[in-house]
């Protein structure tokens, strides 16, 4: 899970805290929360332009299944030489972050004074797109010193009259002109069928008939479909 959380809207100063100052009118609190499954124990919360040596009392509530959620921490910023931050474990307290989005208050309540609030809307986690599993080896086959053969030479078959009208039969060839038997098979059946070696007509429309033929020395295996119209 992905999620990023931008500072959004800015409210005046909650219960128990001295009115906003003039300071407050801009934005002065991010808050980011991690990839993963930290995106619901986690979150950091940055103050743009003020110095890590900088000791603030920084506090965080929200709403979690209708009941309130708070963190607190004072001291200086996590990371020397940047902006001050610090990254709230909720999860050590049985806290949790929604999953989904939620508004998160952040009160500044460094003293003396005056304290300050914000309202950041935090985006939902996001799933990130599951990974594919690794293709399996294909099995290579070992090299071999044998010299394929080559197919032989095509059958052939006399073909089908190319329409018969609806209740006739058609007569179809019993095996190929090199003497092989043929197979035949009609489609759909109820259009055609075939019987004691004919098509059968039943009705009007395009028929399939489907020929095959086992190979014989020195002719490969026949194969083929022809179309016949029943009218």
């Amino acid at each position: 899970m992905i999620a990023a959380a931008l500072g959004a809207l800015l409210v005046v100063s909650g219960a128990g805290l001295a009115d906003p100052g003039p300071d407050n009118a801009d934005q002065w609190a991010t808050f980011v929360r991690p990839a993963g499954e930290d995106c619901v124990k986690k979150g950091t919360v940055t103050l743009p332009g003020v110095p890590a040596s900088t000791d603030k009392a920084i506090d965080i509530r929200w709403t979690y299944n209708g009941g309130s959620m708070s963190r607190s921490h004072s001291g200086i910023g996590e990371i020397p030489g940047q902006d001050w931050s610090h990254t709230y474990d909720v999860s050590l307290n049985l806290g949790i972050f929604p999953e989904g989005a939620f508004e998160l208050s952040v009160y500044d309540d460094t003293p003396p004074g005056p304290g300050r609030t914000q309202i950041i809307n935090v985006p939902a986690c996001v799933t990130p797109p599951s990974t594919p599993p690794p293709a399996a080896p294909v099995d290579t086959p070992p090299p071999t010193d044998e010299t394929p053969q080559r197919p032989g030479a095509q059958q052939s078959v006399k073909a089908p009259k190319p329409s018969v009208r609806k209740g006739k039969s058609l007569k179809v060839a019993e095996a190929t002109r090199q003497g092989v038997s043929i197979e035949w098979k009609a489609s759909p059946r109820k259009i055609c069928r075939m019987q004691k070696g004919k098509v059968r007509a039943l009705k009007k429309g395009q028929c399939a008939l489907s020929a095959e033929a086992a190979a014989t020395p020195g002719f490969a295996a026949f194969s083929r479909t022809f179309k016949v119209k029943v009218k």
